[in-house]
């Protein structure tokens, strides 16, 4: 097992990023564009490519991260972060092989719904699963949910309203399943997470008031719950029959007439709870139960999940040392029935060709996109589809050119595609044609240039703090919106064609500048389109240039073997000093602020 302690929590779980797009029109006619994408981890800004791939660190879906174990004789011990914990009497030698039996048994025959049927039925033996009610309030989620992919606000009220419509059954709950939450300091991570989630779904999650236990079966419900009793916003607006009169989620509104769902609020959900020790006596238990409740209800994985459980597997796979075979990791991803298993090999093919590395940070970015956009009245799901996704895959820059971050972005301005670019839940903005717009030879210097800007605004983001949602907005406007002027969609986007990158990165700044509260502007002619400043530093203090990391270009099977590339940045920020009234212009550079006189 890797030992990740190296690596703070909050650094991991600043991977889990989150978008949302809501695109409205006012009575103006402006179309405007909510856009939430997720912070970048700030520290992996220095890493560069490597010829020779890397051990993978073990994701928390599969296993808690930093432990091992030690079953020696009469000594049974969790050593977790250094520290020993003793496993509980519970869990008695036979019961611990018992269900690594069935574990393994369930991934060679893919018959994972019986295994875990089995493997529940005897934890409920030896008491180390129980039925147990849990408050709303107090019940988190499994930082492993979903692939790592965990919930969104939109989902979750989309199913809460599906819920409604056909009325509230406890017995479609009966599969919820939760897992104690570990004591501290283990519950760190957990509660990382879930505070993760709530800042970057921007007031759709209320907050916890504790938290007892983490699903891995039946979150998007009790988060229902939690934004029910939490009055927030209606995402279907004020003309819904599921909105008070202010727009919000009421849980006395929602409960006329409901009996049922009344007591819900108030109790929670019955779980089938797990004893806190269950992840790291059985470390790849959480990721195969919910592979087995994910094909309970068939389709209910989408493409980016499955993307996400194909690079679990490709990773799992280069940390054992063996050679990744897509056509097994294809067929194991495909037993829990996934929609879109029709077109599995062009996930694949992405995972292997863009997924950001053995880190896989492109595709935890893309995960956060899909779970908190869709605010559509037509529900949450969208799909990217076979041809769209194998054209994206095959995109040919040329030798040693490749566009992680472009790329990456292709897929977040198709999630958004506006209504009438959506056929049949199967978006539809950037056709086959329109990527071929990015391959063609007399515009490789403005996809260059696109990439160049993408790398820059992300460190700019990270030198200035720009964190959660500040963070999740500016950037994610600003690669749509090169998108959007690279394949000429702007026009059907957002309702404008912009001029050029030049004033797409004015806008940009204009927006971080607001949020910042000073004045920012690229300088110099490394500036994207030779940007102007707003207080241009002087003479003497040249461009920087800043080794960015490339770290995204890696791939499973060819290693990028590329150095670092340079990207050429200066940034001036132009501030005032409100007690002594004098203007200042602060440099930011890679590696920290330089103040000017």
């Amino acid at each position: 097992m890797c030992n990740t302690g190296e690596m703070s929590l909050e650094q991991r779980c600043r991977f889990h990023s989150a978008v949302s797009f809501h695109v409205s029109a006012h009575n103006s006619g402006v179309v405007s564009l909510l856009v939430a994408t997720a912070a970048r981890f700030s520290a992996l800004r220095g890493l560069c490519s490597s010829s020779q791939p890397f051990p993978m660190k073990t994701s928390s879906a599969a296993a808690p991260l930093g432990f091992h174990q030690i079953f020696e004789g009469d000594r049974r011990v969790l050593k977790i972060e250094g520290v020993d914990y003793e496993v509980d009497a519970i869990f008695t030698d036979p019961i611990i092989r018992r269900v690594k039996e069935l574990l393994a048994k369930g991934v060679k025959s893919g018959e994972k719904v019986g295994m875990l049927e089995q493997m529940m039925s005897a934890m409920y033996s030896n008491s180390i699963a129980w039925d147990e009610w849990s408050p709303p309030d107090q019940t988190a989620v499994h930082p492993g949910n979903r692939s790592s992919f965990g919930v969104g606000g939109s989902d979750s009220q989309h199913l809460g309203f599906d819920i409604l419509s056909v009325g509230w059954s406890w017995s479609e709950c009966k599969d919820a399943t939760a897992i104690q939450t570990p004591p501290a300091p283990l519950n760190k991570e957990a509660k990382e997470y879930n505070d993760m989630l709530v800042d970057v779904n921007d007031g759709l999650i209320p907050p916890l008031r504790l938290m007892r236990c983490l699903t891995i079966a039946g979150g998007h419900t009790n988060v229902f719950l939690r934004q029910c009793n939490g009055k927030v916003a209606c995402i279907l607006g004020t003309d819904s029959e599921f909105s008070d009169s202010e727009g919000n989620l009421n849980p006395e509104h929602l409960s006329i007439d409901r009996p049922l769902f009344a007591e819900a609020l108030r109790k929670g959900l019955k779980y089938r709870m797990l004893h806190w020790q269950v992840p790291y006596v059985w470390p790849d238990f959480v990721e195969f139960a919910q592979s087995a409740l994910n094909t309970k209800v068939r389709g209910g994985q989408s493409e980016i999940e499955i993307l996400l459980v194909l690079h679990q597997l490709a990773s799992a796979a280069t940390a054992r040392g063996e050679e990744v075979q897509w056509a097994k990791i294809e067929a194991q991803a495909c037993k829990s029935m996934p929609a879109c298993r029709a077109w599995i090999s062009a996930l694949s093919s992405y995972v292997s060709a863009n997924s950001g590395g053995t880190e896989g940070q492109l595709l935890k970015e893309l995960a956060h996109y899909a779970k908190t956009f869709g605010s559509g009245e037509k529900g949450p799901s969208r799909v990217l589809g076979s041809e769209f996704l194998t054209k994206l895959a095959g995109l040919n820059f040329g030798t040693s050119n490749r566009y992680p971050y472009l790329v990456n972005a292709c897929i977040e301005a198709q999630l958004v595609s506006p209504p009438n670019k959506v056929v049949d839940g199967v978006c539809k903005l950037l056709l086959p044609s329109s990527l071929n717009e990015l391959t063609k030879k007399e515009n490789k210097s403005a996809i260059t240039e696109a990439e160049s800007m993408m790398t820059q605004s992300r460190a700019l983001c990270d030198k200035l703090a720009i964190a959660g949602v500040n963070n999740i907005k500016v950037i994610g406007k600003l690669d749509v919106r090169l998108i959007g002027y690279l394949c000429k969609k702007g026009s059907e986007f957002e309702g404008k064609q912009y001029a050029s990158i030049k004033e797409i990165a004015e806008i940009f700044l204009a927006e971080v500048s607001k949020v910042v509260g000073k004045t920012i502007s690229f300088s110099g002619a490394s500036a994207p389109g030779a940007a102007p400043t707003t207080s241009a530093p002087t003479a003497s203090k040249a461009p920087l240039h800043c080794r960015a990391s490339n770290k995204c270009n890696r791939r499973f099977t060819r290693p990028n073997k590329s150095a670092l590339y340079l990207v050429r940045m200066s940034l001036s920020v132009a501030s005032m000093n409100q007690r002594s009234g004098k203007s200042r212009t602060t440099m930011v550079t890679p590696s920290g602020f330089r103040n000017a006189s």
